[in-house]
């Protein structure tokens, strides 16, 4: 869960702190869970002192890797819902003195340590090239789960097709998508742009719904393969970092003789369904159908354009 942070000389990224929270969890997780005896934060904060000879009070450790919560008072602004009229609880962290910090990434990162996970390189690097990585390597690690694509094979650029729907009062035309499935990083995965816009591909003409506002909708990401064949697309917004999610539900067959598919299924995700208060076994085929009908809006037909 992302919280705040209170440190005004914060030397690294949000996420690499994120980072180090999570495996100093799962050290003290992992050597509570081997030996008979509690292995407590003070403990903890020892070894690093003990390792790197320099002070680490306890609070200060426990502070930046738990963090603590607080109360967002009625009508006030929450780290969740910025407006929200509730009250609720949201987290917050401390960072340690960059002394300190330089310590805690020794004692992961050294590997004459005890504590020892990683290279530093591995530490800091950025997520988004990790990220597709470890995420392939995952979903195919086993000698068994052989596939017969990889993700290379789908390179190239697709468009969604305007079907000559109206639009209504109550019913949108969903956005024009244009993927752009591009080189490979290594490992499996691929780099992918894809583009949002008013205007849809129409026979061999271009139809524009409604103007073109002069930022486009631009998410850039990666692409992986599962073994079962599956393409899981991860983008994000260049300017908002607003996540949006796409999974294949289909592809035209001609991919296996080894040409690139004409045609492409996705099926976009980006936010769960909370309109729908479920107060009794009653409401459940009213969520049912809601999320039934938000689906259709979010499949994509992509036809490859010709080079």
């Amino acid at each position: 869960m992302k919280g705040t942070e209170k440190n005004s000389h914060q030397r690294y990224d949000y996420v690499v702190y994120q980072r180090m929270r999570h495996i100093l969890m799962s050290y003290r997780n992992l050597w509570r869970g081997s030996s008979s005896q509690k292995y407590e934060w003070g403990e903890l904060a020892s070894d690093i002192e003990a390792f790197c000879d320099i002070e680490l009070p306890k609070n200060s450790l426990e502070n930046f890797v738990r963090g603590w919560y607080e109360k967002s008072g009625k009508g006030k602004e929450s780290a969740y819902e910025p407006e929200a009229s509730s009250t609720q609880r949201f987290q917050k962290f401390s960072i340690p003195q960059n002394d300190r910090v330089e310590a805690i990434i020794s004692f992961l990162t050294d590997q004459s340590s005890k504590g020892w996970f990683c290279n530093k390189e591995q530490l800091l690097e950025p997520p988004k090239l990790q990220a597709p990585f470890f995420l392939q390597e995952y979903l195919n690690y086993s000698e068994i789960s052989k596939r017969c694509l990889v993700p290379e094979q789908f390179k190239g650029s697709y468009q969604s097709c305007y079907d000559g729907t109206e639009p209504s009062e109550d019913k949108e035309i969903p956005k024009c998508l244009s993927l752009h499935i591009l080189e490979s990083i290594g490992n499996g995965a691929v780099i992918v742009d894809l583009v949002q816009s008013n205007s849809y591909s129409h026979g061999n003409r271009t139809v524009s719904l409604e103007p073109i506002d002069d930022e486009s909708e631009l998410y850039s990401g990666w692409a992986v393969l599962s073994s079962e064949e599956n393409l899981f697309v991860y983008t994000k917004h260049h300017r908002t970092d607003r996540n949006e999610f796409y999974l294949s539900l289909g592809f035209d067959n001609k991919i296996y003789s080894g040409s690139p598919p004409d045609a492409l299924l996705l099926l976009k995700h980006d936010f769960p369904e909370d309109r729908i208060s479920i107060e009794s076994e009653s409401d459940e085929p009213d969520l049912i159908n809601v999320v039934k009908e938000d689906l259709l809006d979010k499949l994509f037909l992509l036809r490859r354009n010709s080079v």
